[in-house]
């Protein structure tokens, strides 16, 4: 087709699509990780948790908001991004939801794939030329989750190479930071 008549969506449409895969899914799955190696049943039991909580704030001010408005920019209000990162937080964690770990690791090995919510995520913030830290440090303990659980009987290396689909040659950086996050799980 001719430019003129590509069907392309406008950039606050594409910015949307990265606030809920980074700061909603992103947070969901990886407080869910948080939770299941805390042995939490609920994300709400996740507000008396103060690690964790600040592990969220730090993974949504310090990754997922800088890396939005770094790809984004004039799409994405900082004030408005700023605003609904603290709402998301609380809405995962709300009480009256009652939402359970156990759904939020559900499919773990499944939700490791390139375009799903963690290694997008760690893809997307490495691209903007930030330090994906805290998204790391997640996608290590899903994988230990997955391979705990069942989901696979790969090695850690070989589910980095063949799930989540990051190459030895061009990837070296990742994989050495999310090898290195694998160490600090504890």
């Amino acid at each position: 087709l001719p430019t003129a008549l590509r069907a392309e969506p406008p950039a606050r449409f594409r910015a949307a699509e990265d606030v809920k895969m980074l700061a909603h899914n992103g947070l969901h799955f990886v407080l869910a990780c948080l939770g299941h190696l805390g042995g939490r049943r609920l994300f709400c039991e996740l507000r008396e948790d103060a690690e964790a909580l600040e592990f969220g704030r730090r993974l949504l001010r310090q990754e997922v908001v800088p890396a939005l408005l770094a790809k984004h920019g004039d799409a994405v209000d900082r004030n408005e991004l700023l605003n609904y990162c603290d709402s998301i937080m609380r809405r995962v964690t709300c009480p009256v939801l009652r939402d359970s770990i156990s759904r939020g690791v559900r499919g773990v090995l499944r939700k490791l794939a390139p375009s799903e919510r963690l290694v997008y995520s760690v893809r997307t913030v490495a691209e903007q030329g930030i330090e994906p830290l805290a998204f790391a440090t997640s996608l290590a303990a899903a994988i230990e989750i997955a391979r705990e659980g069942g989901e696979t009987e790969m090695g850690f290396d070989e589910v980095l190479t063949v799930t989540c689909g990051f190459d030895a040659a061009n990837d070296a950086q990742l994989l050495a930071l999310i090898r290195q996050q694998r160490n600090h799980l504890g």
